[in-house]
């Protein structure tokens, strides 16, 4: 100790240094260290936690993120297959509606010719009275008193059967 004298340091103030050293150690570590330490394992803790939870809310995410993806798949189909449906609708309805239209069509023209046919007849009938007398008086000029009036007129009937028979 005597060499520690020759540097002049005291051996009594070395040990008081030494004291206080301890103590503030002590005090440090139980006042500052320790509470310090706590508050970061804390810390720690509290990231990890909130790693963990960033981690489950994200597969959470991922998993309705999928589910969201798979019932958009599911929807799209289903419009899809909807579409085509109506589609097939559309065009069954508008061949129904063509063949409707035709057959409609199909009887407009049958009846228009019905009409026609009858207009002729009508118009054949009409003027059989006319074309009777005329052919009558033109007959009786031509030919003599010998040929009665009631032979020219089965004549005549046989005549015009014949005539609108072959007119159709």
């Amino acid at each position: 100790m005597e060499g520690l004298a020759n540097l002049g340091i005291n051996t009594q103030s070395l040990i008081i240094y030494i004291v206080n050293f301890g103590i503030l150690v002590l005090v440090l570590n139980k006042y500052l260290f320790k509470p310090l330490a706590g508050f970061l394992d804390k810390r720690q803790n509290n990231i990890k936690q909130s790693l963990e939870e960033a981690n489950t809310i994200q597969t959470e995410f991922q998993k309705k993120l999928n589910e969201i993806q798979e019932e958009k798949v599911m929807v799209e189909k289903k419009l899809n297959q909807e579409l085509s449906n109506l589609r097939s609708f559309v065009e069954s309805k508008r061949a129904e509606m063509l063949k409707e239209i035709e057959q409609q069509r199909s009887e407009m023209i049958s009846k228009a010719q019905n009409e026609v046919d009858q207009m002729k007849l009508d118009a054949f009938e009409s003027s059989k009275d006319d074309l009777n007398k005329f052919i009558k008086v033109a007959l009786s000029k031509i030919v003599s008193e010998n040929i009665s009036e009631d032979a020219v007129n089965k004549s005549f009937e046989s005549s015009w059967s014949q005539f609108t028979k072959n007119s159709k």
